[in-house]
């Protein structure tokens, strides 16, 4: 496993007066590195689509509604990621960019949890296992304690952390980087007893960020990121895939059965698929950018962004039904449960103060 060749992590007051500065010298809002503003200079017209995906008259899904189960002001800042056990048993993860915060709900309100130590904002969550993980800027890695104490993990580095995904409680990823620089997208990969640096190829293009990291198991991982650099883990190294996008991707989700879906884009939605045959992509020039992708089951993927935009494109289309939802706040993340309830959480981040938003849909009607 290759060395790390970056510097080694500061704490949190040190990075929190480097952003400060940061900030300070840029301007308002330009020193904060966020998904949203990665990259929004790279979009692409690149992008194809596989053939008889546009114009199928096949089957069409019916509109959803969904419904706001919390929204908080700058007291809190905006959600970025959401996962759970059950409808009654969920993790939200956020807050300010030098202040974040941890959510859960009980299936009746959703409450603080207290994390104990002053942590930055919190990027995503996720849980293998019993193991629950959460990630965010600065390289701030927690988990939570069989006690139910939030512990902090950690890392080799201080970059963002956006995303994190595991096949075991042992075998975890978590990726990030930054657009602002020229070091290579970042990518770590905890053993059950530590974080270590973990190398990526020669990539097409420098720099930049990885956001979001998922896969089926040991050996079929996925991250995406700038640029539409997607690379694969087969258990032994990672490779770099061709997306057919140069738009920045910021979800990845999949299913065993099914394709693997991305979504991003910023000034124009991008949703792509893995298939057999190899990814391919299309633009959505009528709506803004996408950030969240989730699959379910039945292979039906869910994907929200920019102004409250909630959509399913069925297995093997990238042809959607959009449904309805009570906000124009970007929607960043989308999480589903076995039974079919979904979470949405997002806000608006492109600035400082955030503030936020969580939105959720009950199972569709049977049949």
């Amino acid at each position: 496993m290759k060395p790390s060749t970056r510097p080694p992590p500061l704490t949190l007051p040190t990075l929190l007066l480097s952003a400060a500065l940061a900030v300070t010298a840029c301007g308002d809002g330009q020193g904060e590195d966020t998904e949203s503003s990665t990259s929004a200079n790279s979009e692409s017209s690149s992008e194809s689509v596989g053939p008889g995906t546009t114009d199928d008259p096949g089957p069409k899904l019916e509109p959803l509604t969904w419904e706001t189960s919390l929204e908080v002001g700058e007291e809190v800042g905006s959600f970025f990621g959401i996962w759970g056990t059950a409808a009654d048993d969920m993790i939200a993860v956020g807050g300010q960019f030098d202040a974040g915060v941890i959510y859960r709900y009980d299936g009746e309100s959703w409450a603080p949890d207290t994390i104990g130590f002053p942590v930055p904002r919190l990027n995503w969550v996720h849980g293998v296992d019993g193991h629950v993980v959460i990630v965010g800027h600065f390289g701030f890695a927690l988990h939570l304690d069989p006690d139910g104490s939030w512990v902090r993990d950690m890392t080799p580095d201080d970059q963002a952390l956006w995303g994190v995904w595991g096949a075991a409680a042992d075998d975890l990823w978590a990726v990030g980087g930054s657009g602002g620089n020229d070091l290579p997208p970042l990518v770590l990969h905890y053993d059950g007893e530590a974080w270590s640096e973990f190398p990526l190829p020669p990539l097409e293009s420098e720099g930049g960020a990885l956001f979001k990291v998922w896969g089926t198991g040991a050996d079929d991982v996925f991250a995406v990121g700038d640029r539409g650099l997607v690379v694969h883990f087969d258990g032994g190294a990672w490779v770099e895939e061709t997306s057919t996008t140069l738009s920045s991707i910021i979800g990845v989700w999949g299913h065993p059965d099914h394709d693997v879906v991305i979504a991003g884009g910023r000034a124009t939605g991008v949703v792509g698929r893995r298939t057999p045959n190899g990814w391919f992509s299309q633009r959505y020039d009528m709506h803004e950018g996408f950030d969240g992708v989730f699959v379910d089951a039945d292979g039906i993927a869910t994907v929200v962004g920019i102004r409250g935009f909630a959509a399913r494109f069925l297995p093997g289309s990238l042809e959607f039904t959009q449904d309805e939802t009570p906000t124009i706040l970007e929607l960043h993340s989308v999480y589903g449960l076995p039974d079919g309830h979904q979470f949405a959480v997002g806000g608006f981040f492109n600035s400082s103060p955030y503030y936020g938003v969580i939105l959720k849909r009950p199972p569709p009607p049977a049949g």
